[in-house]
C-alpha cells in the first residue's frame, strides 16, 4: 500500500458469528515494520489511529469516502454525528453462505496472518488443542432441482473443504509481502532489493560493476574525505596507550529505482563498533536524535498548505564530514588491501605479513558507536551559523526566520 489509500481493515473486536460489520473503513498511513506486516491506519469510523495486519486494499476509492475526506479537510474536525457511515460508506461484508460443516473462516491468502491479538500487548497464552477444534454444526441439505441450474452454478454450490488448522498449515507463520520482489523480472533472480552482499559474492556476481563500487568507496575514505590514514603497527604500539584495533566489514548493496529497475551497486566500508568499550563514552556521546515520522508528515503538510518551495538533498558520505573526537584504529581486510594498492601503490609498505593494513580512523566512520552523534553535532553547527534553530518539539527539525516568517 501507499500513504492515503483507502482500505477495509478487519475489526478484531467483532465476533465472527455475529451480524456486525467485520471491517472498518480506514486510510493507510505508514507500515509499522513489524513481523506481521501491520499498517498504521486512520479509522474513519472511530477517528482514531489503529494498527491492523488484516486489511484489504480497495482498488477504487468510493466517492463517499472522498466526500468524507474532503469534508474533514474543510472543517478541520468532524464528529461522528457529521457522518452516517451506514449511509455513505459501502462496507464490504462477507457472504452469509459459509460452509455448513464448520465455522472457521478461510483466511485470505493476500493478507498477512496475525500471530496474536492486534489490540493487546499481552503475550499469547497456551490453548489446549481441544479448544482449538472447530465446532461442527448440523448439516442441512437444501432441496434444489439440478436441472433448473446451469453447470457452473452447480459447481459453486458444492461446499468447500474445511480449512486446515493453523498449526498444521504449511505456510503458517510465513509472509507473502516480499513475493512481488522475489518474482520481479527486473531482479534477474538475484533476490529482493536492498540485499547486502559480501565482497566475494558481489565480485563473483557483478564483476567489474562491484569492483568499481569498492574502488569508489576506498577512494572516498582514503583520498577524498581523508577518513582513514594507514599506520605501521610499530608506530601504533610505540605512541599510543591501549586502544582496541577494530575489524572492518565491506558490504555491497543492490540499488533499484522507484519502479524496480537496477541502478547500481553501492559499497560501504564499516567499522565493527561492537568491540568498542562502552565505558569510554557517556550516554549523550553515543545517542543521536532522529527525525520523527510525524515531523516529516507535518513538514510536507506545511509545504502543501503554504505553497512553500521544497528542496531534497543528499550529503555524500555524510558521517565522514565529522571529525572523530578520540583515536580509533581499524584493520582493513586483505582482499580490500589488494584493491587499495591498485589505487595507492605507495601504501604497500603498510601491508603486514597477514595481508592486512592498520589504519587510524580520523572521521566519524560508519559503524562506530559515536559516529551518529558526531555527525549530528557537525550538521547542527553548520545550521546554527546560518541562522537556523532547533524546533523545541523535535531536535531534528530546524527553523529559520526570514523577513518575519
Amino acid at each position: 500500500m501507499t500513504f492515503g489509500e483507502y482500505v477495509e481493515a478487519r475489526d478484531p473486536k467483532v465476533v465472527s458469528n455475529s451480524m456486525k460489520p467485520r471491517t472498518e473503513p480506514c486510510i493507510a498511513l505508514y507500515p509499522t515494520l513489524n513481523a506481521n506486516g501491520s499498517w498504521r491506519l486512520y479509522n474513519l469510523k472511530t477517528k482514531k489511529l489503529v494498527s491492523r495486519s488484516h486489511y484489504i486494499k480497495v482498488k477504487h476509492t468510493p466517492d463517499s469516502i472522498i466526500h468524507i475526506m474532503n469534508t474533514m479537510a474543510e472543517k478541520g474536525h468532524v464528529t461522528s454525528s457529521d457522518i452516517n457511515l451506514a449511509e455513505h460508506v459501502d462496507i464490504p461484508t462477507e457472504q452469509a453462505n459459509e460452509p455448513p460443516t464448520i465455522v472457521t473462516q478461510v483466511p485470505d491468502p493476500n493478507i498477512v496472518e496475525q500471530l496474536q491479538n492486534e489490540d493487546s500487548d499481552e503475550e499469547p497464552q497456551d490453548v489446549d488443542d481441544a479448544e482449538m477444534e472447530p465446532v461442527a454444526e448440523p448439516l442441512v441439505e437444501p432441496v434444489i432441482e439440478v436441472g433448473e441450474l446451469e453447470e457452473e452454478e452447480v459447481e459453486t454450490m458444492i461446499p468447500p473443504a474445511p480449512p486446515t488448522r493453523r498449526s498444521t498449515r504449511g505456510a503458517a507463520g510465513k509472509t507473502t509481502k516480499f513475493d512481488d520482489f522475489l518474482s520481479g523480472a527486473t531482479f534477474d533472480g538475484f533476490g529482493m532489493a536492498l540485499t547486502n552482499l559480501k565482497v566475494k559474492v558481489a565480485l563473483e556476481r557483478f564483476g567489474k560493476v562491484a569492483y568499481g563500487a569498492i574502488k569508489d568507496e576506498l577512494e572516498q575514505l582514503f583520498i577524498k574525505k581523508k577518513a582513514l590514514a594507514p599506520t605501521l603497527l610499530r608506530d601504533f604500539t610505540r605512541t599510543s596507550l591501549y586502544f582496541p584495533i577494530l575489524r572492518s566489514h565491506m558490504f555491497l548493496r543492490e540499488k533499484y529505482n522507484a519502479i524496480g529497475v537496477f541502478e547500481k551497486i553501492k559499497a560501504r566500508l564499516v567499522a565493527d563498533g561492537s568491540t568498542q568499550d562502552g565505558d569510554d563514552f557517556h550516554d549523550e556521546d553515543i545517542s543521536s536524535p532522529t527525525a520523527c515520522l510525524e515531523s516529516i508528515f507535518n513538514m510536507l503538510k506545511l509545504v502543501a498548505v503554504e505553497k512553500r518551495h521544497l528542496l531534497i538533498l543528499d550529503i555524500g558520505g555524510a558521517y565522514l564530514n565529522a571529525k572523530i573526537d578520540k583515536p580509533v584504529y581499524m584493520y582493513i581486510q586483505p582482499d580490500l588491501v589488494n584493491i587499495l594498492l591498485n589505487i595507492c601503490p605507495e601504501y604497500a609498505k603498510f601491508k603486514d605479513s597477514m595481508g592486512r593494513m592498520l589504519t587510524q580512523i580520523d572521521k566519524a566512520m560508519y559503524g562506530l558507536v559515536q559516529s551518529a552523534k558526531l555527525w549530528y553535532n557537525t550538521i547542527s553547527g553548520v545550521l546554527e551559523k546560518d541562522g537556523y534553530a532547533p524546533n523545541p518539539m523535535d531536535p531534528c527539525v530546524w527553523n529559520k526566520t526570514v523577513n518575519g516568517k
